[in-house]
């Protein structure tokens, strides 16, 4: 069992780093105070550790190109390509990859997989959660306990929720396309 749980997280991590260099230019354009901030980031080809939020100082507004360790937290501004794990919490922004925690995830972005107890993005829309509590705006899958998308995603779990969805509750399974449509339009 634990060869096939290796194997499993082996191939997600592979098959997300050959996909996320395409996408690593998909993000939304950046305000333009952002801009500035973001263009400054520190480069970290392959490990990085974070120790709390801002500290070290290096961690928060980075790019990291493997590797991101959080003991007990990692978190910032940057971006993530590879895998981002976490005793207590992650919560890097932009994760092209996997983000890995015992407690919660928490991004912006996801074009990859989230794995904790808790897993939270915002405005990605490319991404995987699998946990007891799942919460997007808009995810391609979800599996765990009580799973909510605002928009669209296809859930597995015991409480489903997609309040823009044909059906905004239900149990074990939910569908909803990720962009809403008016299905009552044409009634009278």
């Amino acid at each position: 069992m634990k060869k096939l749980i290796f194997l499993l997280v082996s191939v997600i991590i592979v098959t997300t780093q050959l996909t996320a260099k395409e996408k690593t230019m998909s993000f939304k354009k950046k305000p333009k105070q952002q801009e500035n901030i973001l263009t400054r980031h520190h480069r970290f080809e392959f490990f990085q550790l974070g120790i709390w939020y801002n500290f070290p100082a290096y961690s928060w507004d980075s790019t990291v190109n493997g590797w991101k360790f959080g003991i007990p937290i990692s978190a910032g501004i940057g971006e993530v390509t590879g895998l981002e794990l976490a005793f207590a919490g992650a919560a890097t922004e932009h994760i092209n990859g996997v983000q890995m925690a015992f407690g919660y995830c928490h991004a912006k972005d996801v074009y990859g997989l989230q794995l904790s107890m808790v897993n939270i993005f915002s405005a990605g829309e490319d991404g995987w959660q699998l946990g007891m509590v799942n919460i997007a705006n808009d995810a391609e899958v979800q599996l765990g306990l009580i799973n909510y998308a605002k928009t669209g995603s296809c859930q597995f779990g015991l409480i489903n929720i997609i309040p823009n969805g044909v059906i905004p509750v239900t149990i074990l399974f939910n569908y909803a396309d990720t962009a809403p449509k008016n299905h009552y339009k044409n009634r009278k």
